[in-house]
């Protein structure tokens, strides 16, 4: 056996590499119903998440009723094993070229897995050793991360300067942009539902009051957007959180101190929007600032704050913070377990370990616009 590494841009892992004579490329099983799964909760939004030449590489897709499909390679899974076969003239990377193109087992979208051996197999196959306790890991194969292929890559705020460049296609959340890129006739085309915003807060507030009041900020949220771009949650977190971790409850204890701050990304007009319906938040009726105030440990009017590091560092004065994460096709888990690194980055040095309060408010779409003279929208 020789060792194999791979890795990609932030560091490698090693992993095994047999040939395996014999070995006959298998088909996809039926795919099977999966209750509870991480597809949309209906239809919106499913079709332009998954199809285009952003999501031609992909190796296995999500359809709409979250059921898992073949995409460039088929799978079979036999116990916490998963083989990943790719038909003869597949296009894309496989066998070790692929493997060298995953992230290392510490990084998205392997966080919430434990793989014990990725092997590579004849005929570009491989194949993937999970714990034993592995919850359908076939579906962490659906994450584009896993393909192989470049992800197109949003710029964060205002494109406007870039799509005048034109020298290649822009990916873009700004609505601004998207909005320029058309009154210059260039096409726009959706590229997914990729990105996912959500709170995490540091008091705490009995569950339903504050599900409650999360549904109410999610939906404001998402009124705010333009048409198609953003769309409430396709998971809760109360679901992943029963999935994908036992015994996760309670809240944190808060230590924010001065003027109680509530963090967004830097550059991000969706995040501070966010972060601004919060704040709104605590100056309705109805019992929602009483309901905010246990939420964030403060009674204190709140004020937002840019936060430009990633991942995002608490300030003092923080008492909530406006997070986002990677929210496309892949494994609930993996996205339960991103939300957590990204909550506990921010929660660093808030005292004793307790499992955050944390809500859901919606995706963002990403939009593609092309270079001059590729047609119009």
């Amino acid at each position: 056996m020789n060792a194999l590494p791979t890795g990609g841009r932030r560091g490698r892992f090693s992993c095994l590499l047999t040939v395996l004579a014999g070995w006959q490329a298998g088909c996809a099983p039926s795919p099977p119903r999966l209750a509870g799964g991480p597809g949309p909760s209906g239809t919106a939004g499913c079709e332009s998440a998954a199809a285009g030449a952003e999501q031609a590489h992909v190796l296995l897709r999500v359809a709409c009723d979250g059921t898992l499909m073949p995409g460039r390679a088929n799978w079979s899974v036999e116990g916490s094993a998963v083989t990943l076969a790719f038909p003869p003239g597949a296009e894309g990377p496989a066998g070790a070229e692929l493997v060298r193109t995953w992230p290392p087992l510490d990084d998205p979208p392997w966080l919430g897995h434990s793989v014990s051996a990725v092997t590579v197999i004849e005929r570009g196959g491989v194949r993937v050793r999970f714990a034993a306790s592995a919850d359908e890991p076939a579906r962490v194969f659906a994450d584009p991360r896993l393909s192989g292929g470049a992800l197109p890559v949003a710029l964060d705020g205002d494109a406007r300067d870039a799509i005048d460049d034109g020298a290649a296609e822009v990916v873009t959340h700004h609505a601004a942009s998207i909005g320029y890129a058309r009154s210059l006739g260039r096409t726009v085309r959706p590229a997914g539902f990729g990105r996912l915003y959500l709170v995490v807060l540091a008091g705490s507030a009995e569950g339903a009051r504050a599900d409650s009041l999360g549904a109410r900020i999610a939906r404001d949220w998402v009124g705010l957007g333009a048409p198609d771009a953003r769309r409430l949650p396709a998971n809760d977190w109360a679901s992943l959180r029963s999935r994908c971790v036992a015994g996760d409850a309670g809240a944190p204890v808060s230590d924010a101190s001065g003027r109680p701050t509530v963090a967004y990304p830097a550059n991000d007009g969706p995040g501070r929007q966010a972060a601004e319906r919060l704040v709104s938040a605590g100056i309705r009726g109805a019992g929602e600032a009483e309901t905010l105030a246990a939420l964030t440990g403060t009674p204190g009017r709140l004020a937002v704050r840019a936060e430009r590091h990633s991942p995002p560092e608490r300030a003092p004065s923080d008492v909530a913070a406006v997070l986002r994460v990677y929210a496309g096709p892949g494994h609930p888990c993996s996205l339960h377990a991103e939300i957590l690194r990204e909550a506990s980055a921010w929660r660093a040095g808030a005292g004793p370990a307790a499992p955050p309060r944390i809500i859901l408010l919606g995706e963002l779409e990403a939009f593609v616009v092309g270079r001059p003279g590729a047609g119009s929208s």
